[in-house]
């Protein structure tokens, strides 16, 4: 009962101070990285890695 009421209080918490759930992200890095990049990146300024990374191509 305690660990709900402890995770009921935070997931209140950081809704009310940052606007998102956190427990719709897999980790608490990812809702940090949620987090800064609704606050703090403007938009289409994140870049987007390509499927495959960036390899160099060999004929």
């Amino acid at each position: 009962d305690i660990l709900r009421r402890c995770c009921l209080r935070f997931r209140e918490e950081f809704i009310a101070t940052n606007g998102l759930d956190p427990f719709s992200f897999v980790t608490i890095a990812a809702a940090c990285m949620g987090v800064y990049i609704d606050l703090h990146l403007k938009g289409e300024t994140r870049a987007v890695i390509p499927l495959n990374g960036y390899v160099r191509n060999v004929n």
